[in-house]
């Protein structure tokens, strides 16, 4: 599979490993700007999954658009750079927290 441009800094002719490839074709993560009558009473941010969907509905009002825009971008890069898979088929219940060591 060829990488695209956003993938490989701009060599649209590189090839992606193999991580690369199940990591572009299994995640995406992004924050959408919700309108307020649109969102449940006091939840600022309401996540939806869906089979290789992670969305983040932010309440419009509490996000500027640059940040939005910096974060999907920053998802974008880490989804498809191989640095974050995600097993979607996995349990839903990931155990509490991690503690501080």
């Amino acid at each position: 599979m060829r990488a695209p441009a956003h993938a490989t800094g701009g060599r649209s002719g590189d090839r992606m490993s193999e991580k690369e490839e199940h990591a572009a074709s299994s995640v995406r993560i992004e924050i959408r700007t919700v309108p307020d009558a649109d969102m449940p009473d006091g939840m600022n941010v309401v996540p939806v999954e869906r089979d290789g969907q992670l969305i983040l509905g932010v309440r419009q009002g509490h996000i500027s658009d640059a940040a939005r825009d910096q974060f999907n971008t920053l998802m974008a890069h880490v989804t498809t750079s191989g640095l974050l898979s995600q097993n979607w088929g996995g349990p839903h219940n990931p155990g509490p927290p991690h503690s501080p060591a």
